[in-house]
Order: structure tokens, then sequence, then C-alpha cells
């Protein structure tokens, strides 16, 4: 959560001019290594659900590796060739750590140095009772239930998919941040695509395809989405943050 808080400002359409991408910002070879899809019809490193999954699996390689969690979000930040080039530059095992790395070694960028006292502090500034304290107001997390996940069991263009949720095309790529914008109409065959939309707006029955039994529609789960509290557009100014370099490039 805090990773996230500090890699984009909880922006699922964030892109670095190091051409990291997505909430977790992941550049494509880190992403494809962790399982996310990145092609001309979708880009998972912009879907929330997805790359949280990849997030975890590759802190989780990364703390196994190195063997301390300061150092799996410090290798997050920088790649994990740069903190094995910092580790041989101390003088003895016992240093073995992200503050040791962060003030006797050089081989850590500025921003690499800050970012877990970034993170450190923005969990003070959460915990409870400290967020007015430093000047900022609790945002009330938006109903989940209002959303619901559609499983698309084949090829299907997003018009009747919106007309069948009661909203626009827009709406559909705006909620699904994974689906370009570019190329929104048409999607890979024989794929089973995971669509978030309104709950409630249209009966099943009105949905794009012929087997209707296969769409298995569930209660949706990501909060973010509900009460129309939808994730910012691309193209917008936070696409411009500056991030160097992502997660991934080294190593």
């Amino acid at each position: 959560m805090y990773l996230a808080f500090i890699e984009s400002g909880f922006n699922p359409v964030a892109y670095s001019r190091a051409s990291a991408a997505g909430m977790f910002q992941f550049i494509k070879s880190t992403g494809k290594l962790y399982g996310l899809q990145i092609n001309r019809y979708v880009d998972e490193r912009y879907s929330p659900l997805k790359s949280v999954i990849a997030c975890r699996e590759y802190l989780h390689d990364l703390l196994l590796e190195l063997g301390s969690f300061t150092m799996a979000l410090s290798s997050y930040n920088s790649g994990a060739g740069k903190t094995r080039q910092a580790l041989r530059q101390l003088d003895s095992f016992r240093d073995r750590n992200f503050w040791s790395l962060r003030e006797k070694t050089t081989a850590l960028k500025r921003e690499t140095r800050e970012y877990i006292p970034q993170i450190f502090a923005a969990i003070v500034m959460a915990k409870p009772g400290n967020v007015k304290w430093f000047g900022f107001e609790d945002v009330p997390f938006p109903d989940a239930s209002q959303y619901r996940t559609i499983f698309v069991p084949q090829q299907v263009k997003l018009k009747p998919l919106a007309d069948a949720a009661g909203i626009s095309i827009a709406d559909i790529v705006t909620l699904n941040p994974d689906l370009p914008p570019a190329r929104p109409s048409r999607r890979p065959r024989y794929s089973i695509i995971r669509c978030l939309c309104p709950a409630g707006r249209k009966k099943r029955s009105n949905l794009p395809w012929k087997n209707r039994a296969a769409a298995d529609c569930r209660s949706g789960t990501v909060a973010a989405a509900a009460h129309g509290h939808l994730p910012p557009k691309r193209g917008g100014a936070s696409q411009d943050r500056q991030q160097d370099p992502p997660p991934g490039t080294q190593g």
C-alpha cells in the first residue's frame, strides 16, 4: 500500500520518463517476468489487481535473495543489481543492511537513498489520528459493491459490452485501465477477460455474447472505482511524474 503511494500516488495510469507504468511502476521486462501481459491488446501493468500480485511476487523474490525487507524495498526502486553493487562496497558483513548501504556506499542514487525514509514517513502519516495533524483529510472508502466483475469468455467489441452495462466505452476503459485506449475495440480470441462494470445497470441477459451461462458475474473488489471515483485518465498531469529509475531497470 505505502509502496504504491510513493511509486505513483495510487495513480493506476502513471507513466514515468523511464517507461515504467502503472500504480506499481513496472517496466515491460520486469512486468512480463512476473506474469503481466503486455501487448497490442492489453497492458496489465495498468491493472491495479494484477500488478499488485506481480509486485508481491517481485518483493518476495527480492526478500529471499537479500534477506532484508528494507533492502528488498530499495531494490524494487533501484533494481537488484544496484543493491549487489552497493553490498560489494561494504567492509563488514555486519553492515549488510539498507542504512549502511545508504550511508557507507556510493552505488545507490539519491532517489533510492530517500525511498525507504519516504515509505516510513507515509506509514507514520497514515496512522490513526496523524492524518489531520499533518494537514490532510481522511478520504472515505467508496463502496466496492457498486461495481461488478464480469468475465468475458470470448472475443467481443467494447461497444456492445458498454451498451449492455449502460455506460460509455470511455468509462469501460477508465474502469479497466489495462485496456489500451488506442485499440479499445477488439481483444485476442479465446481469452477470458475480466472487465469491471457498474453493478445493476442492466440485466445479465443483455451481455453481448451467445453463451451467457459462461459469463461469471461476481461482486467487484476494486474500491477505487465505486461511487464514480474513477481513476485518472491517461494524458493527465499525473502521467508526467518523473521517476528514475523504475523497478527492475538495474541488474
